[in-house]
């Protein structure tokens, strides 16, 4: 993280948060606690942090570089070592907030917290001068298992989805296993998300979106 990282000193990087689910009995609450750990271990490691104490937000942060080039939809050129947000969801947040909606009253209720999250991460952006490095935010997720409507979706949200992968049962391939920790973490933090997908149904997807389309879509 040499490069621009002295430029990102002081932009606070504090995933998806909102909690759907009814009370977890006491021995599947035990249970979950490994898993807990390992999330909250995960997020130290990766430098995960949140970026505002709004109460609507569902989201944290991590700065990190890109690895790769890309040329997103806007014209945006990515380079390799392009300073970058990645968005992680809030998982806390995901398993208290709605805790007996129905699954379109939950989905839209994601959908409309993820929104206001971007208008956040953007208002805190605007007031971070060394926020000025940060080229693109970008998205990692794995509870996709439609490509076609995810993408709609995206587009809708004004991201580019630039990736994705079903790894089904293949274990030498890391898509699986970040497939496996994500469905870990939705069992221990929303399982009603799980309901009617197994391990191998899930996509690994990737969307970015430009810093400048974030501002133009959510300033």
């Amino acid at each position: 993280m040499d490069r621009g990282g002295s430029r990102l000193r002081g932009l606070d990087a504090t995933g998806l948060g909102a909690g759907l689910n009814p009370p977890v009995p006491t021995m599947a609450r035990i249970a979950t606690y490994p898993i807990r750990g390992l999330d909250w271990l995960l997020r130290q490691v990766l430098g995960v942090r949140p970026f505002t104490d709004d109460p609507r937000c569902i989201l944290r942060i991590a700065v990190e570089h890109s690895r790769r080039g890309l040329l997103l939809s806007d014209g945006t050129l990515i380079r390799p070592g392009d300073a970058l947000i990645s968005l992680h969801a809030w998982n806390e947040r995901l398993e208290h907030q709605t805790p007996n909606a129905a699954p379109l009253a939950r989905g839209n209720f994601i959908l409309k917290r993820f929104r206001e999250s971007l208008r956040l991460l953007n208002a805190t952006l605007d007031k971070r001068p060394a926020a000025g490095a940060v080229k693109a935010v970008k998205a990692e997720m794995s509870f996709v298992t439609d490509v076609l409507q995810f993408g709609r979706l995206t587009a809708q949200l004004g991201f580019d989805l630039v990736a994705f992968e079903q790894p089904v049962a293949r274990l030498w391939r890391r898509a699986l296993w970040d497939n496996l920790l994500a469905y870990l973490l939705m069992w221990t933090f929303s399982p009603r998300s799980l309901e009617g997908k197994g391990l191998t149904d899930l996509i690994r997807t990737e969307i970015w979106i430009s810093r400048e389309r974030l501002s133009q879509l959510y300033g």
